[in-house]
């Protein structure tokens, strides 16, 4: 927490975060409605720590993640809560405390060490609404 406190004051970032912490900061403005559970959809994203070294990217390996938003184990609770605020088309950034990241076990992969927490640039490319 001390950590994530001096990133903010340091990046001036005078954002509110959301009731679970996650700072929230609109890059680019998407339309349409916003992304509810069991819509398909796709986005690109940027992860990285604190200093600015990238440890994930969509981008980089040029190839988009797609999931069924709202099931269990796709991303992070952080980018979940993420996802459901954003529209089509939008980009944001989101700094997502430990807690709503990986947590007290790290990645599984074990590049994000525990109590680690994380900035994500996430873009919206696609939305398939489910089928009601």
């Amino acid at each position: 927490k001390v950590i994530l406190k001096q990133y903010l004051e340091e990046q001036t970032i005078d954002f509110e975060p959301t009731a679970s912490g996650i700072y929230y900061i609109p890059v680019q403005q998407g339309t349409g409605s916003q992304i509810q559970i069991g819509d398909t959809i796709t986005v690109h994203y940027e992860g990285r720590f604190l200093n600015g070294k990238f440890f994930d990217s969509t981008r980089k390996r040029n190839e988009a993640f797609q999931f069924v938003y709202g099931q269990k184990w796709q991303v992070i609770p952080g980018l979940e809560e993420a996802i459901g605020m954003m529209y089509p088309g939008e980009k944001s950034i989101f700094i997502i405390p430990s807690e709503m990241a990986f947590g007290q076990g790290g990645s599984s992969t074990g590049i994000v060490p525990a109590f680690t927490p994380v900035v994500f640039e996430l873009e919206i490319v696609e939305v398939k609404v489910k089928k009601q």
